[in-house]
């Protein structure tokens, strides 16, 4: 039992894939399998350097958690990219995987061109022994639940909008890194993350988010531009000191924008702000967690 696609953002229409390719695992018998690429077909068909909603090492922990047996991760390059849909059911589908049942959804395509549609799909499950499984797009206020909507949603720091189409908060991860050692001098030491360069970060500015175990915190995002150099940083201060070494991974739910990026007039300027931002999270947990 196979599904096959990108499932950038594991959003709630790549859900109602996978709960039926769950379901149709329980149905016949056989391990459900999850079939993915890296990097994002469309960094090799279309040239573009896709900013991604679930790099690939978080994909791998959501997936998990909704029960499909196993995760096929196909690198994709120009071989992949050039071959017929026919070539990759048979070469992958087929000989890789022994296919019994391909769930996809109602819009996805692969193959050269995306030629490989339910129809032609169908078909070739008829000429190979394979079942077809076909599932709705899920809609959201009218409109199919779209990785390209959700992207979009985010680059404009709408958060709590792309959290709805998502089905769960948006989550950014990475390896905590050494910083300058900055937010420490002023009074708010904070954990600094280093980000996948394809991985989707919304506008620069300070977000409330959480760790993965519930402590909830500022999230800055941004050059720093009080201080000299710029340079991109990506920064979390817990109201309890969060428990990481460097070179360890941490994982943030994203819940809302509270600010744009400001240049201050001084080191003094910036603390007075974040003593307003440490107050009005500390009013957010209050009111929502």
């Amino acid at each position: 039992m196979v599904a096959v696609g990108s499932f950038d953002g594991l959003h709630l229409g790549h859900r109602a894939i996978l709960d039926a390719l769950l379901e149709e695992s329980r149905l016949m018998g056989v391990p459900s399998v999850v079939m993915t690429f890296e990097p994002h077909p469309r960094n090799i068909t279309r040239g573009e350097d896709v900013e991604l909603l679930t790099v690939l090492d978080e994909k791998v922990p959501v997936i998990s958690a909704l029960g499909a047996d196993y995760l096929a991760v196909l690198h994709f390059d120009k071989k992949i990219a050039d071959m017929s849909f026919e070539d990759f059911a048979r070469d992958y589908l087929i000989g890789s995987l022994g296919i019994k049942k391909l769930v996809m959804g109602l819009d996805h395509g692969f193959g050269k061109g995306r030629a490989g549609n339910t129809t032609g799909l169908s078909e070739l499950g008829n000429r190979f022994g394979f079942g077809l499984r076909v599932v709705e797009p899920v809609q959201w206020n009218g409109n199919p639940i779209q990785s390209n909507i959700i992207r979009k949603t985010i680059a404009v720091g709408d958060i709590p909008y792309a959290a709805q189409m998502l089905g769960r908060p948006y989550s950014i991860s990475g390896e905590v890194v050494e910083g300058r050692g900055r937010g420490a001098k002023l009074g708010f030491p904070t954990v600094n993350i280093s980000v996948p360069k394809s991985k989707l970060l919304p506008p620069f500015g300070v977000y409330s988010a959480a760790e993965m175990s519930g402590n909830p915190g500022l999230l800055y995002i941004g050059e720093s531009p009080t201080f000299e150099p710029k340079e991109l940083s990506v920064e979390f201060h817990g109201l309890t000191k969060p428990y990481v070494k460097l070179g360890n991974n941490i994982a943030l739910s994203v819940f809302e924008r509270f600010r744009g990026e400001i240049a201050f007039e001084s080191p003094e300027k910036l603390i007075e702000q974040m003593n307003r931002d440490l107050e009005r999270l500390k009013n957010w947990v209050n009111n929502f967690l």
